[in-house]
């Protein structure tokens, strides 16, 4: 074997049994011979180790390494660590090609000013036999922008352009990008990093099906939660971000409330982050990245989701209007904006919140709706962009909230209930990291307004599902509003904080939570600390200095949190700053 072939290919093997021979031999099968094929043995123990050494002796272009269970993205980073061709592929362990795929991409790859090159693919079952409708395809072949790639994958849903392996890549695009596959996730690590990968590069793209690419029982794609804690979620907010980065970003947060879905289709995420509220983009696009036939489609066919319902809805059961609102404040049609506008930006904060915790639960009914009537009329009183300018607002500390890799959080089924009723609280652990800490311990407390303890308990969570169990609590009898307030600590440390706010009433269920008493909150010396004797609700601020804390949350009377300079400060019921004495 040359010690500097033409093409690498990696190969990470993971407890792929009786696949893993098929798939080996179909690559050394391959018309283009000057290759290498790293098999990367990632902590396997069905035999599949053996498997890869007796390979490696019967063929000198195969190089084996084994390493302790890390997840695919390690495995892939290893090989790419230790490839030494011009171009890399990458084919999974118990997949298989054809024998001219190789060849065809670097053919492919050799057309000016093109650095990658891609195939189609279809799904074959585990025993072989194609899986007719399933197939990876592009709209348009040829030479194209990279990046036009993962935006079809919005419009169509299809996944030719977010994957690695039907691909040749030119080993330079990572190693000169200082590229390497996002470890903490279990599902989409490659989709998650293309993007950079992609950044000013063309593909030459081919309608051949060399791949076929088999699904069966028992794979992190197939696998539901706990498996897959980390999943599409974090590729499209990853992707969001990039492309409401590019030109035009400065539109984000104008708060149009459009209809994305009209004649031409699901127009992407850079257009939606142009024409519609960057929150609502999201939440469109993680629950159908295909275009539905029709919006109700988006509610994954649940009655109970009208399309004319408002996005907090399920979280309130009361979709608030504007009668009800002006109502609520006794404020004339003028004054709507000016009082209602931290209220609305806070319900639709803690709705992309929780929709985003729950979606990566993997929550059957966890997403919100889009944006609709009485929205139109006022655009910007409900807008729940996620910047307004380059200020970040409620919404984008919410969502920030909601994915950080170690993350504890409830389910409420409302965030308003009726007096003397029961608060129940399922309460889960989220774990992105490759190791979790521990031993973990739950602190789970209820707060009125004031900032004293009506309940608290201690829940241990269970590392094989995430749940801590249940946090019950009798809601008193009175109006008021209230936090719920989630501690996840290991031996001592906290690692991560959550707040929940709730409100009860007698009957027009958001009525304490409009009418919450204003909190004294000041941003001094390096500190947001609250000097009052009531809770300050929804008080979102970045730059917090320890990483437990939430960009979104409340403050208790007297507490503080560490800020680095300049940073903003927003919530539900902050008095306003007092006017400088001179």
């Amino acid at each position: 074997m040359s010690d500097h072939p033409k093409i690498s290919i990696i190969s990470t093997v993971y407890n792929t049994g009786p696949y893993l021979r098929p798939a080996v031999e179909s690559i050394l099968a391959q018309t283009f011979t000057d290759f290498e094929l790293l098999l990367v043995d990632d902590g396997s123990h069905d035999g599949s180790a053996e498997v890869c050494d007796a390979l490696a002796a019967q063929d000198t272009r195969i190089r084996v390494f084994h390493q302790a269970n890390g997840g695919p993205a390690h495995a892939r980073n290893t090989g790419l660590d230790n490839v030494r061709g011009d171009y890399i592929g990458i084919v999974d362990s118990d997949d298989l090609i054809e024998p001219t795929m190789f060849e065809t991409l670097y053919n492919a790859v050799q057309a000016p000013g093109v650095r990658l090159a891609a195939c189609a693919a279809d799904c074959i079952d585990a025993d072989g036999s194609k899986i007719e409708g399933r197939m990876v395809t592009i709209r348009q072949t040829g030479v194209r922008d990279a990046q036009e790639l993962l935006l079809e994958a919005f419009q169509t849903g299809s996944f030719y352009g977010p994957l690695s392996w039907n691909k040749l890549f030119d080993a330079r695009l990572f190693k000169e990008k200082g590229i390497h596959y996002d470890e903490t996730m279990l599902f989409g690590d490659d989709a998650s990093v293309l993007h950079r990968v992609f950044e000013g590069e063309r593909c030459n793209c081919l309608g051949d099906v060399l791949y076929h690419y088999r699904t069966r029982a028992g794979q992190i794609t197939t696998a539901g939660f706990p498996p897959r804690k980390i999943d599409d979620l974090r590729m499209y907010w990853e992707w969001l971000q990039y492309f409401s980065a590019r030109p035009g970003r400065e539109e984000l947060g104008v708060g149009k409330c459009v209809d994305v879905f009209g004649p031409d289709g699901y127009p992407g995420p850079e257009a939606l982050c142009r024409d519609a509220n960057a929150d609502d983009a999201l939440l469109r696009t993680i629950r159908c990245p295909a275009m539905p036939a029709d919006r109700a489609a988006l509610a994954g066919g649940e009655p109970s989701w009208p399309v004319t319902t408002p996005l907090w809805r399920h979280r309130a059961h009361t979709v608030p209007d504007l009668g009800m609102l002006r109502e609520w404040f006794g404020l004339a049609a003028g004054e709507m904006e000016e009082k209602c506008a931290p209220l609305l930006r806070f319900l639709q904060a803690e709705t992309l919140r929780y929709c985003a915790e729950r979606l990566r639960m993997r929550e059957k009914n966890a997403a919100g709706l889009f944006v609709a009537d009485p929205f139109d009329a006022i655009a910007s009183l409900y807008s729940c962009a996620l910047f307004d300018g380059d200020a970040p607002r409620p919404a984008y500390y919410a969502l920030k909230d909601a994915l950080r890799p170690l993350h504890v959080c409830a389910r409420l089924d409302r965030m308003a209930y009726y007096c003397g009723t029961t608060l129940e609280a399922r309460v889960d652990l989220i774990c992105a990291l490759r190791t979790q800490p521990g031993p973990l311990c739950v602190t789970a407390a209820l707060y009125d307004a004031q900032g004293n303890e009506l309940a608290s308990d201690s829940l241990t969570p269970q590392p094989c599902t995430g749940s801590a169990g249940f946090f019950r609590a009798q809601l008193p009898d009175a109006p008021g509003v209230f936090v719920l307030r989630l501690r996840l600590e290991s031996l001592g440390t906290l690692l991560d904080v959550n707040d929940y706010v709730i409100c009860t009433a007698l009957s027009a269920l958001l009525w304490p939570l409009a009418h919450a008493p204003y909190a004294a909150v000041r941003l001094r010396e390096g500190e947001v600390r609250n000097e009052c004797a009531c809770v300050a609700l929804g008080v979102c601020c970045g730059g917090y200095i320890s990483p437990a804390w939430p960009a979104f949350g409340a403050l208790l009377p007297g507490e503080s949190r560490a800020v680095r300079d300049g940073a903003r400060y927003d919530g539900l019921n902050l008095e306003p700053e007092p006017p400088l004495v001179r």
